[in-house]
């Protein structure tokens, strides 16, 4: 049973826009700004957890002290925190064995295209955005904890208010220098994006809840390491009405995900290592029949090969090419696979500037009627750069292109973004915002344009 620790997933229009939580977060606001702390101090540095690195494993390397996210993959989140100088980096809140990490956002902005599609309407929207992330300082093993709340509302379209929400914990167990044991635990409730394929275009947005976990550990003997790792992640979905009132049954995509992960390497010479990985997939569904009676089961694999990078702090990552493959259970859906690739780099060439490019191939679940799945393609880029001691720029760009086996259903996106960051002081923060989407597709009015402008407040201690 699954505990809904974001109480907002069934509310109605009025309770949304009067919930206290909201008032809640307000004041929480206005106190952060009122708070004697909001004023400049002098340098402190803030050593990050150390995560450690093996040649060969992919540790998902972050910039220092950036909030790893896990409801919306923004690499944007925590720009003024990533800055190299210390005068303008949060002091954080000193907990013995922990660093407390506080902050609190609020944001106006305004959205030309609220639902995604081919007739655009357009709304303001205000986001509050308080977070935290608590970290160890041990000096052997780790354990994290982090967690966020966002708050959205509209002007005009009231029945898209939501309130998302996550929190998480990761840690690790130091069994001795050369192998450790890497564990994770996630629960998150948000909501589907009106522009994503999957959206059933209901009245309110779809509420989706998620809760799973890792677990793996990594050894090293020499210039070789092995990894072992598994993964179980639990999908329900909120059903919504439609604009004519009738139901929409989106519980009929609840499942349940597992995964399961091999990964071999050999250091051919320092910062290069030859490596091999295999991964087996399943998801259950927990009905037999969904709503155009399609048993949507399965179960596959994914075989990749290739070149992991640990070039110093210069250059990190995997460059990996292989083959992919998932059966059905129903014997309408043909078994779909193909060559597949998995490249993510984290280039730093100088200490302001990060470029993380990536490439992705991967079959994914889809709701579309006689598709079994649909096959992702995406490349995109991230960058960051510190262009003053307190002023940051970031932006990224990812093109994707969508493929739905067994139709000629197809979904082409373009996305871009760039932010500015403006550290007033230690703990106060601005931002503004300014973004691009452009949809193409053969689905019935899922075609679209969107721009959004943005300014932000933040405070953090």
């Amino acid at each position: 049973m699954v505990v809904n620790l974001v109480p907002t997933l069934a509310y109605s229009e009025r309770s949304r826009s009067r919930h206290p939580l909201r008032f809640l977060l307000r004041l929480l606001f206005v106190a952060a700004l009122l708070s004697p702390d909001a004023v400049p101090a002098q340098a402190q540095t803030v050593t990050p957890t150390d995560r450690r690195q093996v040649p060969g494993q992919n540790n998902d390397r972050a910039p220092q002290n950036a909030d790893t996210a896990p409801v919306k993959a923004d690499p944007n989140d925590g720009d003024t925190e990533n800055g190299i100088d210390d005068s303008y980096r949060a002091r954080g809140i000193n907990l013995e064995s922990f660093l407390l990490l506080p902050k609190f956002e609020a944001d106006e902005k305004f959205n030309s295209n609220i639902y995604g599609e081919t007739l655009a309407k357009g709304d303001f929207q205000t986001v509050l955005r308080p977070s935290f992330a608590l970290h160890s300082r041990f000096p052997q093993h780790a354990l994290n904890v982090s967690g966020q709340l966002e708050d959205v509302e509209h002007i005009r379209f009231t029945q898209d208010n939501h309130l998302d929400g996550y929190i998480q914990t990761d840690g690790r167990y130091d069994l001795n220098r050369a192998a450790f044991i890497n564990a994770s635990f996630q629960y998150s409730g948000t909501h589907e994006d009106r522009g994503d394929n999957n959206d059933a275009q209901g009245r309110t947005p779809t509420p989706i809840e998620s809760v799973g976990g890792t677990i793996g550990t990594t050894v090293q003997d020499g210039r070789y390491s092995f990894g072992v790792s598994g993964t179980g992640t639990r999908l329900t979905y909120g059903n919504v009405s439609s604009s004519l009132g009738t139901p929409i049954a989106n519980d009929l995509r609840d499942r349940t995900e597992g995964t399961g992960t091999l990964r071999a390497g050999y250091e051919l010479f320092p910062g290069y290592v030859a490596v091999a990985e295999g991964t087996a997939n399943t998801r259950q569904y927990d009905t037999t029949a969904d709503a155009s009676g399609f048993n949507r089961d399965s179960d596959g694999y994914v075989i990749l090969t290739g070149v992991g990078l640990d070039i110093t702090s210069l250059l990190r990552g995997d460059f990996l090419a292989g083959y992919m493959q998932q059966f059905y259970q129903d014997p309408r859906f043909k078994p779909e696979g193909g060559p597949t690739i998995k490249v993510t780099l984290d280039w730093t060439p100088d200490r302001q500037t990060l470029i993380v490019p990536s490439l992705e191939r991967s079959i994914n679940e889809t709701t579309l009627a006689s598709a079994s799945s649909f096959i992702h393609n995406s490349v995109s880029v991230m960058a960051r750069h510190e262009l003053q001691r307190n002023i940051t720029l970031s932006g990224f760009f990812t093109y994707g292109y969508d493929e739905f086996p067994g139709t000629s259903q197809f979904s082409s996106t373009y996305q871009g973004q760039v932010r500015a960051a403006y550290a007033l002081n230690r703990n106060l923060y601005l931002g503004t915002e300014v973004s691009y989407e452009n949809k193409s597709t053969s689905l019935a009015n899922r075609s679209f344009d969107r721009f959004i402008l943005g300014l932000r407040l933040g405070t953090q201690f």
